[in-house]
């Protein structure tokens, strides 16, 4: 829901899990009783590439018997 708000905003953003988090929690000054597990950086977006096509579920997944 804020990737969307951010969007519709003609900002850019991406979801990222994998940062140091206590460096985060410092930065942020978020208390020992929060652990951040994901950060939204934002901004003007330098280039607007196209959205690749998508895949067949099929292609993605393989089902056994």
């Amino acid at each position: 829901m804020v990737a969307s708000c951010i969007e519709n905003s003609g900002l850019g953003s991406v979801w990222v899990g994998a940062f140091d988090d206590q460096m985060v929690s410092k930065i942020l000054k978020i208390g020992d009783d929060m652990i951040p597990i994901a950060i939204i950086p934002f901004g003007y977006p330098d280039e607007n590439p196209e959205k690749p096509e998508r895949r067949n579920i099929e292609e993605i997944f393989i089902s056994y018997p």
